[in-house]
């Protein structure tokens, strides 16, 4: 009996579903369906999921989930040009950095394509996300008591690449707006690869405003031309249909005067073409796999992998192996002569060993005294970087930490804080002000926003914060 295909985005408000059908080429979508409630929980989740399935007649399914909130994380990250085995560690690593309160967390990551400069070299840029292990058990424990299956467990982030990688155009730098019953996604691509992902937070009883969404896409395009140097926004897309949000579209096409199209397939909602973006990201060549069918394959051919490799291995040592008997009875000839020319060698030595103690002292005096130097000129750029930083912090900035660490050219430095405003756009401005502040104040390099996300507020606090991340070099002081 063959298994039904279904598509699902699960989110806090509900889970959106659609069945769909394999073809030649493509996946073709046979209906939707939903099911809307409050969800606290993954396990509650998983468990509205498999009910809206048994309400809409789907028997024996194989489900792709595409994942939002129930403590998932997910960043952009980029790393030097090396193959995806010899990578895979390093963002793993990088993962678990970003989500240290995970604890034993999956981790799954998709690789974007890269962006060509001039004035860049080229990089391998990652949508890398993590969940807590309980939460990929929730969903493959309540499917499989329904007869069902998980085939796929994908971030928010990477259905909406592979979306619109299949029916959007990318071309050059793009913006899509993806108005969700949870809150609007907003993606931004350079080159075909989602760089930049903003997630404004949506409370209960806030609902979705099209002159809302297209400030938050105006602020986008700021980031763009500060994050990317020489980059600007030149076209945007709307998911969902055609007749939902138009003052939105006329805003975007009159304030960064870009052409905005739909991204409206057979008129479904923007949390069915999410549920559809799971499906694509299930049959992707490289997946971003959380749990499921698709990642025990994926798990299965590295497995396969590495036995080729030990195979491999296994003849290549046994060759190694003779050449080395026969390089050992070389070497016993050579061992014989060179203990011979050590004790010659010692005879004469003998005499020059107060010299070399004598020089062997001078080398260390010298030694401590350049590394007292040193450090007292690290401790005085140090003290001058503090005050140049702290200088710029103006009322609306908080610094939460600053990480140094050194490195080959300097110190390497990471702030983390947060930025207050009476709106999303004031408490982005702050920060833009702090940013632009920032390289007047000291010398620096390789300054770069790694990170920017809306944080929750109490019902205490006035206005919207905003937390970020920051990078930077410190040069060394050259000699003049």
């Amino acid at each position: 009996m063959s298994r039904t295909l279904v598509g699902a985005y699960v989110c806090p408000r509900g889970v959106f579903c659609v069945e769909a059908r394999a073809r030649a080429g493509g996946v073709e979508v046979v209906r939707a369906f939903e099911r809307q409630a409050l969800l606290g929980s993954a396990p509650e989740a998983a468990r509205h999921l498999v009910a809206a399935l048994d309400a809409n007649g789907v028997r024996r399914a194989d489900v792709a989930v595409a994942l939002r909130g129930f403590e998932l994380g997910h960043h952009t990250i980029s790393l030097p040009p090396a193959p995806p085995k010899m990578l895979a560690p390093i963002i793993e690593r990088e993962a678990r950095r970003l989500e240290p309160q995970m604890g034993d967390a999956v981790v799954g990551w998709l690789p974007l394509p890269g962006r060509d400069t001039a004035d860049q070299p080229q990089q391998n840029h990652f949508v890398v996300a993590a969940v807590p292990a309980h939460v990929t058990d929730a969903f493959h424990g309540a499917l499989s008591s329904g007869r069902h299956s998980l085939l796929h467990l994908t971030a928010l982030p990477a259905a909406l690449q592979c979306l619109a990688e299949e029916h959007g155009n990318l071309a050059g730098t793009t913006a899509l707006l993806a108005p969700l019953p949870d809150g609007l996604f907003l993606g931004l691509f350079l080159g075909g690869g989602m760089r930049i992902a903003i997630e404004p937070p949506l409370h209960e009883q806030d609902a979705l405003d099209g002159i809302a969404m297209a400030e938050e896409a105006e602020l986008g395009a700021t980031f763009v031309r500060q994050q990317f140097r020489g980059a600007h926004l030149e076209s945007a897309f709307i998911a969902g249909p055609s007749h939902l949000w138009p003052d939105t579209q006329s805003l975007l096409g009159e304030r960064l005067a870009i052409p905005v199209e739909r991204l409206d397939i057979a008129g479904h909602s923007t949390a069915s073409l999410a549920a559809l973006g799971a499906v694509l990201d299930a049959r992707a060549a490289f997946p971003l796999s959380l749990g499921g069918t698709v990642r025990d394959r994926k798990m299965n051919a590295t497995r396969a992998a590495l036995r080729q490799v030990a195979t491999a291995a296994v003849v290549a040592a046994a060759a190694v192996g003779g050449w080395t008997l026969y390089q050992a009875l070389d070497a016993r000839r050579a061992d014989t002569e060179l203990r011979a020319t050590l004790r010659r060698l010692e005879h004469y030595g003998a005499s020059a060993m107060p010299l070399r103690q004598t020089a062997d002292q001078r080398r260390l005096v010298r030694d401590a005294g350049e590394l007292i130097r040193l450090s007292a000129q690290d401790r005085s750029g140090l003290q001058g970087l503090l005050v140049a930083i702290s200088g710029g912090i103006a009322g609306p900035i908080r610094l939460d930490s600053l990480g140094l660490e050194r490195g080959s050219s300097g110190w390497v430095a990471q702030l983390d804080g947060t930025a207050a405003g009476v709106s999303s756009g004031g408490a982005v401005q702050a920060l833009h002000d702090f940013y632009r502040d920032l390289p007047r104040r000291l010398v620096i390099e390789e300054l770069a926003l790694d990170k920017m996300a809306y944080r929750d507020t109490s019902a205490s606090d006035a206005g919207v914060r905003v937390s970020f991340q920051l990078s930077f070099v410190i040069p060394e002081r050259r000699a003049p």
